[in-house]
C-alpha cells in the first residue's frame, strides 16, 4: 500500500515539474522575444534600380515569348494533325503561363 501511495506522489511531483518546465521555459521565450528589438531596414536602395529595370524587361520578353507562342499554336490548328495541335496547345500554355511568372 505505501510502495503505491508513493508511486501516485511521485507521478505527480513528476507532472508538477513538467508543468513548471513549460510554463519557465514558455515566460522565458516570451521575456527574451519581448525585449528584443528588431530592425528591418535592409537599405537595398543601390539594387532596388536595377531590380525594377530587370522586371520591366523580363515583362516585355514574357509578352514576346506568349506571342510567339500564340502564333504557334494558331499554325498548329492550319493542319489536320491531332498530336500537332495538342503540342502546340500545351506550348502555348506554357508561354503564356511564362508571361504571367513574369509580370509577377
Amino acid at each position: 500500500m505505501n510502495f503505491i501511495k508513493r508511486k501516485n506522489k511521485r507521478e505527480k511531483i513528476n507532472k508538477l515539474k513538467e508543468k513548471l518546465t513549460v510554463l519557465t521555459g514558455s515566460i522565458m521565450s516570451v521575456f527574451i522575444l519581448a525585449t528584443t528589438q528588431v530592425y528591418a531596414d535592409s537599405n537595398t536602395s543601390s539594387i532596388d534600380s536595377f531590380i525594377n529595370f530587370a522586371c520591366d524587361w523580363l515583362v516585355k520578353i514574357g509578352g514576346v515569348i506568349a506571342l510567339v507562342g500564340g502564333v504557334m499554336f494558331a499554325l498548329g490548328w492550319q493542319r489536320e494533325d491531332a498530336e500537332r495541335k495538342i503540342k502546340r496547345t500545351y506550348d502555348f500554355n506554357g508561354r503564356f503561363y511564362a508571361c504571367c511568372y513574369c509580370t509577377i
